[in-house]
């Protein structure tokens, strides 16, 4: 068993008139693997994700099929070209890591880390001293 991983949140989206060309993209990266795949749905299936099509023939979903981790951003970096800018993949690990894949522009898929930052934003004060608290001090004051 590999690192498990699940999916947080994503926004991804293919337009109708990409998918094709998809396909063939994807197809060519590993063409093994792919050689009887008929369409871009099983095509990423084989590759770990399964893909939602939506009624006008786009792409506007996506989710891993397998907690274990198997290299599942190889797929993602030939459909770069493809992708809607804006879309990602935001991951967690199940040791608590987040990161997500973001595709920018048809050119670029980034990889960002989360990184938690904790802040006050509210404070609050004790009106008046806990009862038990008094009892203890006036207890060892009489010793």
């Amino acid at each position: 068993m590999g690192y498990r991983i699940f999916l947080r949140h994503a926004l991804f989206v293919i337009e109708a008139a990409n998918t094709a060309p998809a396909f063939t993209a994807l197809r060519a990266c590993d063409p093994e693997l792919l050689s009887d795949a008929p369409a871009l749905e099983e095509a990423m299936r084989r590759f770990g994700w399964q893909i939602e099509p939506d009624t006008n023939g786009s792409i506007d979903g996506i989710y891993p099929l397998t907690a274990d981790y198997s290299d599942h951003h190889k797929p993602l970096i030939a459909l770069i070209p493809f992708v809607k800018h804006g879309s990602y993949i935001e991951m967690e690990g199940l040791s608590g890591d987040r990161w997500r894949w973001v595709f920018a522009h048809q050119r670029i898929l980034h990889e960002q880390n989360a990184v938690t930052s904790w802040s006050t934003h509210t404070t609050w004060t004790a009106s008046r001293p806990a009862v038990g608290a008094a009892r203890v001090r006036g207890s060892e004051k009489s010793r």
